[in-house]
């Protein structure tokens, strides 16, 4: 007889558990963007880096679905879109050079889309990992210091690579809290000079993300 009840009792608390990770889900997330841009300025003559680190703020929202496969295993995809205020990162050449060039990177709004692999180790707590692509609209610039003309201008959509992992706890059966770190990798892209065609501008850029998120089970 007891040993029914304890069957009967944890099939149910399975049941719930399964519940509350199976499904839609949609919400919010912010927390920091730390960004490394890297210029390369490449001509017969010689090969000149240039390196800008930037910290800003981040916000996003995302979307996705997650299914309890087994006991502890979660499957899912998640589609997102992120945004930093300060999204700008300007570099100056060399300060003691009278036309003081800069160069200028501005990534634009993100999207990704990433499957979730997850285990759970805890009631209703959660630890994943993920694997996402995303694409944005970026924009990298050699400008001339003393009358601002656009040496070298380039704005492409760049995709990128964002391997990342995560913890999150489903305080109920719709309310879900995390924090996930991600890193995201962005293929090079470059643009030849307008006025010296064996000139090129290359860049790449390289983020690590911290953000808080906040989901709703729909």
């Amino acid at each position: 007889m007891k040993k029914s009840l304890y069957i009967a009792l944890m099939a149910t608390q399975t049941y719930a558990f399964t519940d509350a990770l199976t499904g839609f889900y949609v919400g919010g997330s912010a927390g920091t963007e730390g960004r490394s841009t890297q210029f390369n300025d490449k001509n017969a003559g010689a090969n000149n880096e240039y390196n800008k680190y930037k910290v800003g703020q981040a916000f996003g929202l995302h979307t996705g679905y997650g299914k309890l496969l087994q006991e502890n295993f979660y499957l899912g995809g998640e589609v997102y879109l992120y945004a930093t205020p300060k999204h700008k990162a300007t570099k100056t050449i060399n300060q003691n050079l009278a036309t003081a060039d800069r160069v200028e990177y501005k990534r634009g709004v993100v999207f990704g889309i990433t499957p979730k692999l997850g285990h759970v180790f805890s009631e209703k707590t959660m630890a994943y990992a993920k694997l996402g692509i995303e694409f944005s609209k970026d924009t990298a610039s050699y400008i001339n210091g003393i009358n601002g003309e656009k040496l070298a201008n380039v704005s492409k959509t760049v995709p990128a690579f964002a391997p990342g992992f995560g913890l999150e706890h489903h305080f109920d059966n719709k309310l879900i809290g995390g924090i996930e770190y991600s890193y995201s990798i962005s293929k090079k892209f470059n643009k030849v000079f307008a006025n010296d065609t064996a000139r090129t501008l290359e860049a790449q850029r390289k983020s690590h993300h911290v953000m808080f998120r906040l989901s709703y089970k729909i």
